[in-house]
């Protein structure tokens, strides 16, 4: 006899949406960018910082939340996502990579939000670049 908790094998699945699943915290680049928060900290460039503290609700069942939450030393808030490099080609310069959804949310975000949004992203030769969105 089968455990009663247990799914039978040739079952069918339940249709509709696949569970989410749990996040484990940061990736590399979240971490990466953590480090140098915790440097900017500890120097006094920044007053604090939170990793996905918001929720930012753009309409129903579509939110957004921004990688870290920074307060600077004058106390202003600004929103940051982290985003992967994409490699620049024929001499371009280096930029970042985003799915389309993830930059029409920060987009949307940017135009709405009472906080400014950066993207940052990693420079090839080390440091991070920073643009307004």
């Amino acid at each position: 006899m089968a455990h009663p908790f247990r799914r039978a094998r040739n079952l069918p699945r339940a249709k509709g949406k696949k569970p989410r699943p749990k996040t484990t915290g940061m990736n590399k680049g979240e971490a990466q960018y953590a480090a140098v928060l915790d440097e900017q900290l500890k120097h006094g460039v920044i007053a604090g910082w939170w990793y996905e503290l918001l929720s930012i609700r753009l309409a129903d069942n579509t939110h957004y939340r921004p990688d870290f939450v920074v307060l600077l030393d004058d106390g202003h808030i600004e929103l940051h996502e982290v985003k992967p490099r994409k490699k620049g080609k024929d001499g371009k310069p280096d930029s970042f990579w985003a799915e389309e959804d993830a930059w029409l949310k920060a987009k949307l975000v940017a135009e709405h939000a009472p906080f400014p949004l950066f993207i940052v992203w990693p420079k090839r030769d080390g440091g991070w670049e920073r643009l307004p969105v």
